[in-house]
């Protein structure tokens, strides 16, 4: 089970010296200055990474919003636009309340997808090697597979990426329910923790903003409804791949490449591309944006380590 982490700049400076006045009072002057520094430095550091973070969960909820629509599609086309003959699509419209999706998205889904100029939408994977040696897994829902494998193709060949054999990065990974909450909802973690496992949870991770409960596939569902039914609102939910071990590609330097990532400007064009950093780990996710910027693209995973 994994450690539960949480964030925070107590310990992360020392007192120094010996209790000693050694020095005089210029240069003790100078290193508070210099601590101070340090101090504004980190503390931006984290700033900049919690809004990084914040970016790319505002840009996963945009995904969940439209795999939601897609998932609807997929279930009209094959049941029925009526939720309560269609099972399928009743399964879709709990996972949507779930995710907060707005009722006006859903009611459009619904009825674009009665349409019979709609196309259906149909899963796919591909599997691909990044830099590094890190396996990637770009899971599709699209109404046209050829224009997705053309489009996930200039990705890989803009960032020199390489296509993998069927089932050579999958094994190893797991698919998990993953589900999502704010962690201000939550007022006592260990009270939450319990529900969380006795309801067939088997790991919960807390961090500055979001909680992340861990599933078997088979108790995802369950998890959710006991969340949502102790009052909890859910932030997202969904099946993700979560690797079985981690690749580690950092060098001393990981944590200013790191944040780099977090906070770059996005871009306004598919693919537009990025003045080049010499950093493996910058290169690859640079890949993963574009990955995920494509509309048929509807999640990225990697055994990439933190």
């Amino acid at each position: 089970m994994r450690e539960v982490g949480f964030v925070g700049l107590a310990g992360a400076f020392g007192t120094g010296g010996n209790g000693k006045v050694e020095v005089c009072g210029a240069n003790r002057t100078s290193e508070r200055v210099s601590r101070g520094r340090s101090r504004v430095v980190m503390m931006g550091r984290r700033s900049e990474k919690i809004k990084g973070r914040k970016e790319k969960q505002d840009r996963a909820k945009v995904k969940v919003y439209a795999r939601i629509g897609k998932l609807i599609t997929a279930a009209v086309k094959s049941g029925g636009a009526e939720a309560e003959t269609n099972k399928g699509l009743a399964d879709v419209l709990e996972l949507a309340r779930a995710s907060n999706v707005p009722k006006d998205n859903v009611e459009r889904a619904i009825q674009r997808a009665a349409s019979k100029d709609q196309a259906d939408y149909k899963e796919s994977t591909f599997e691909l090697y990044g830099h590094g040696g890190v396996g990637i897994i770009v899971d599709v829902l699209t109404d046209n597979n050829n224009r997705a494998a053309s489009e996930i193709r200039a990705v890989v060949n803009k960032h020199n990426l390489k296509i993998a054999s069927p089932g050579s990065v999958g094994f190893n990974f797991d698919r998990k329910g993953v589900i999502r909450i704010r962690s201000e909802l939550i007022k006592d973690f260990d009270e939450f923790f319990l529900e969380a496992a006795e309801a067939g949870a088997e790991d919960c991770l807390m961090e500055d903003e979001i909680c992340t409960v861990i599933t078997e596939v088979q108790n995802f569902d369950s998890v959710r409804k006991v969340l949502i039914a102790s009052g909890l609102s859910v932030d997202s939910s969904a099946l993700e791949l979560i690797p079985k071990t981690t690749v580690s590609i950092e060098d001393a330097e990981a944590d200013k490449n790191a944040t780099a990532i977090e906070v770059r400007p996005q871009t306004t064009r598919k693919y537009e591309a990025l003045k080049p950093l010499n950093s493996t780990l910058l290169s690859l996710s640079q890949s993963f944006q574009f990955l995920e910027d494509i509309d048929d693209v509807d999640a990225v995973f990697s055994n990439m380590e933190d």
